[in-house]
Order: C-alpha cells, then structure tokens, then sequence
C-alpha cells in the first residue's frame, strides 16, 4: 500500500471508525499511532468506549472492510513508514553528534 493510498484510504477508515463507535474521542493522530499494531487499535478502542475487546475487534474490522483494507495491510504500511521515520531520526542525530 502506497502512502496516497494509504492517506486516501485512512479519512474513509477514520470517518467509518467514528460511525461504528458512537461517541468515540479518538484523533486521526491516535489512531495512526495505534494502527502500526492492530491489535493496539482494538485495545485503544476498546479503553475508550467500555466495550469488550471482542466486540471491539469486530467493529474494528468492520470498519476496515467497510473501506476495503486489512489489518496487514495497515500493519506492513506503517511498520515500513516506521523503520523510515527512524532511519531518518538517526541519520539526523548522527549529524549532529558529530
């Protein structure tokens, strides 16, 4: 998954988000940091709203099917956007140590 996809596909999964948890107080920013782990996503989720982390799950994958991605899908686009926010974070500090 490319990062236009990804950034595309990430409002619908937001909005869709929103609409299967009523009331849910969550930031784009929150939920891009917790979707580098789904399984963070389903636990936040589940924090958030009071409801068991089985129905949490499934309304979470509900919504991600609503607009057409799977978890590793998610999960393989943000662990390799990870790894190069870190490389560069590195490369940068290096620079200045020296």
């Amino acid at each position: 998954m490319d990062k236009q996809l990804f950034e595309n596909k990430f409002g619908d999964f937001s909005n869709a988000l929103k609409q299967k948890f009523a009331g849910l107080n969550l930031t784009d920013e929150e939920i891009k940091k917790a979707m580098k782990n789904p399984d963070e996503l389903i636990t936040l989720v589940s924090a958030k709203t009071g409801i068991s982390r089985e129905e949490a799950d499934k309304r979470v994958h509900q919504a991600m099917s609503t607009v057409g991605i799977d978890d590793t899908q998610v999960k393989g686009f943000m662990e390799k956007w990870g790894d190069k926010v870190g490389d560069k974070i590195a490369e940068i500090k290096n620079k200045f140590s020296h």
